[in-house]
């Protein structure tokens, strides 16, 4: 029995002597229970945890424990609020909701949470065109153009620079992984790769195809293509290798997270996952629909649907469940960051986020555009719109 557990059994065996039961004691129950004990075993301290509002959110990880452990709390805000801080006795102490700590004495700490508003404020990319795809790196969102050369770089979301990809070429898809931005070209074999963001060196794919989605994890880079069952992967952004979906279909997105990799096909229930980017199975997701964006956060997987307020999620990748976005619109990229998941739709002003994956609530975006991809980083997320020169971001 270890040090903790035997402390654990020393104090609930002085409850059930000062209280007269004999049944064991959940260790949830010790601070409510300890208030009737005359002493408490040497070592043993008492972290309690509440949550101002109470329907702001939830706490975890109170309760009794040793001296010297270290112990985390987790604050998990409810949908329409946002965590703030932890306070102790009116002083805030930290502004992670996750906030770890070493135990020598009882602590009382209150999780503050806020009411709160999505604002999306817009921006200007440094010239129209159809910019498809934006993501963040390195301190760099980094986005690019479909039918073009350009490409554009920003540190902060809102001021933006434009710089030139090797060639023009219908870039379709970028993303960030292992000090390197890669992109790829929809309908050729083209890709290219940059270690900045700003300059960058032209490569090629194993084969021409509708290649137009790109995820990076587990020290891989992914692709997909677009009506067929083409992937391929890389370890280094240079050299690709071809490998194949479970079926011929229209995979139209890619992403990583918890070990897999994860690709959904539009214009059916098709979904597959991939512990390697190599060897993919197949599944199901709920209903057959126009999947058109998934994404990975909080131990969740979520996809949403063009043309519809559908949206689903899965804890495995394996089994999805269908849920509901708040207005049928043509949702077309969801991300997540900073315990939200966000989507928005081309075509229109409208976005949503959810806390939980589950229910979501709807916000506006700047203006009606076609609204093309989000992406998270530092702080904010950024969202690019195809056929202007329109981006906007939201601070959280």
């Amino acid at each position: 029995m270890s040090v903790q557990e035997t402390k654990l059994k020393a104090i609930a065996d002085a409850i059930r002597e000062k209280d007269g039961t004999s049944g064991p004691i959940p260790a949830a129950d010790f601070p409510e229970r300890i208030r009737a004990i005359s002493s408490v075993p040497e070592g043993l301290r008492t972290i309690t945890l509440t949550a101002d509002p109470p329907e702001g959110g939830t706490v975890e990880g109170g309760g009794m424990v040793s001296d010297s452990v270290r112990v985390a709390v987790l604050a998990v805000p409810e949908n329409g609020y946002k965590f703030s801080e932890w306070k102790e006795n009116g002083q805030a102490i930290s502004r992670n909701a996750e906030y770890v700590f070493p135990v020598n004495n009882n602590r009382l700490l209150q999780a503050v949470f806020v009411e709160f508003v999505f604002e999306w404020m817009p921006a200007t990319l440094p010239s129209s065109a159809k910019w498809n795809s934006v993501t963040y790196g390195n301190g760099m969102f980094v986005a690019m153009a479909y039918g073009s050369n350009k490409a554009a770089y920003s540190t902060d979301g809102i001021a933006w620079a434009e710089t030139t990809l090797p060639s023009s070429a219908n870039w379709y898809s970028v993303t960030y992984g292992n000090g390197m931005f890669v992109a790829i070209v929809y309908g050729r074999y083209k890709a290219a790769y940059s270690t900045d963001g700003i300059t960058w060196t032209e490569t090629t794919l194993p084969s021409s195809a509708n290649w137009n989605s790109i995820t990076y994890g587990n020290g891989m880079f992914v692709a997909i293509a677009y009506g067929s069952n083409k992937a391929a992967y890389s370890t280094d952004s240079v050299t690709w290798t071809e490998t194949t979906l479970p079926s011929y279909t229209k995979w139209l997105s890619v992403t990583y997270g918890n070990g897999k990799f994860v690709a959904i096909a539009y214009d059916s229930n098709k979904a597959a996952y991939s512990t390697d980017g190599i060897a993919w199975a197949e599944t199901t997701l709920p209903s057959s629909a126009n999947w058109y964006s998934v994404t990975y956060g909080n131990g969740m997987f979520v996809a949403i649907a063009y043309g519809s307020n559908k949206a689903a999620y899965s804890t495995d990748s394996v089994t999805w469940t269908e849920t509901t976005l708040p207005s049928s619109a043509n949702w077309y990229s969801v991300t997540y960051g900073n315990g939200m998941f966000v989507a928005i739709a081309y075509g229109s002003n409208k976005a949503a986020y959810s806390t939980d994956s589950v229910t979501w609530t709807e916000t506006t975006l700047p203006s009606s555009a076609n609204w093309h991809s989000i992406t998270y980083g530092n702080g904010m997320f950024v969202a690019v719109a195809d056929s202007s020169n329109k981006a906007a971001y939201a601070a959280v």
